[in-house]
């Protein structure tokens, strides 16, 4: 998978159930092309869940390690930040 078919992937992994951390985690492991250090990579998120610039900013910071998943989890809820399904 390349960056620009991230954004539906995202989109779906976030309606079964999972949380920004499982989403990020689940990227992170499962997909060889995603670099964490990437805009490209933190712009996917951005866009599938409509983030702020500081929430995408956060999302590399968990990636870092300078931000805590119990902080990301409480900062970035994705199921109220989804757009609606089309």
């Amino acid at each position: 998978m390349k960056p620009g078919q991230w954004v539906e992937t995202l989109r779906e992994l976030a309606s079964s159930g999972m949380d920004i951390v499982d989403v990020a985690e689940h990227m992170r492991d499962g997909n060889a092309d995603f670099s964490v250090r990437s805009m490209e990579c933190l712009n996917e998120f951005r866009v599938a869940f409509e983030l702020s610039i500081r929430q995408m900013q956060d999302i590399g910071g968990w990636y870092e390690g300078t931000v805590s998943s119990a902080a990301l989890r409480e900062e970035i809820r994705i199921s109220s930040n989804r757009p609606p399904s089309k």
